[in-house]
C-alpha cells in the first residue's frame, strides 16, 4: 500500500515542470511542519541530475529550517512544562502543610527550580527527589529560607 502511494505520488510530480516541483518543495516543507516523505518524493521525480541537485539543496535547506523551528517549539514547550511543574510542586507542598512562599521556574529557559520557604535546609535539599524535576528539564534547584540558599545541580 505504501509502495503504491509512493509510486503514485512520484508519478504525479514527474508530470510537473521543474518550477512546479521547486514550488512544491517550498509548500510541503514549511518550517515547523515539514512533510519529509513527500519532499524526497519530489526530489526523486526530478527530470535531470542538475534539477535533482537543485531540489536536494532546496530540500536540505528546508530541513535545516524545519529542525530549527521544531527545536524552538520544543524549547518553548519545555519552558511551559517547567512552569507547570513548579506550579504543581507549589500546590503539593501546600497540600502537605509546608506553606512555601513561592515555587517558580526561573533562569535561562526556566531551568532553575526556585523554592522560597521556611523549611529550606540542607536536609530538605538532600531529601528532595530530583528525578521528576530532572525529567521536566530542570538542571538546578535553589531553595532559600531567607537566611541561606541551598543550591543543588542535577
Amino acid at each position: 500500500m505504501k509502495a503504491q502511494k509512493h509510486a503514485a505520488d512520484q508519478k504525479s510530480y514527474q508530470t510537473k515542470t521543474p518550477a512546479e516541483r521547486a514550488g512544491a518543495i517550498r509548500k510541503v516543507c514549511v518550517p515547523g511542519n515539514c512533510d519529509r516523505r513527500l519532499m524526497w518524493i519530489i526530489v526523486e521525480a526530478a527530470a535531470t541530475d542538475a534539477e535533482r541537485k537543485q531540489l536536494t539543496a532546496m530540500a536540505e535547506a528546508a530541513l535545516k529550517a524545519d529542525d530549527r523551528a521544531l527545536e524552538a517549539q520544543d524549547q518553548v514547550k519545555g519552558q511551559t512544562d517547567r512552569k507547570r511543574f513548579a506550579e504543581t510542586l507549589d500546590q503539593q507542598l501546600l497540600n502537605r502543610g509546608l506553606n512555601p512562599d513561592a515555587v517558580t521556574a526561573a533562569g535561562p529557559a526556566n531551568k532553575t527550580l526556585r523554592i522560597r520557604a521556611f523549611f529550606c535546609s540542607r536536609q530538605f535539599a538532600h531529601d528532595f527527589d530530583t528525578g521528576p524535576a530532572r525529567a521536566a528539564g530542570f538542571t538546578r534547584m535553589e531553595c532559600s529560607n531567607g537566611l541561606a540558599t541551598i543550591t543543588v545541580d542535577f
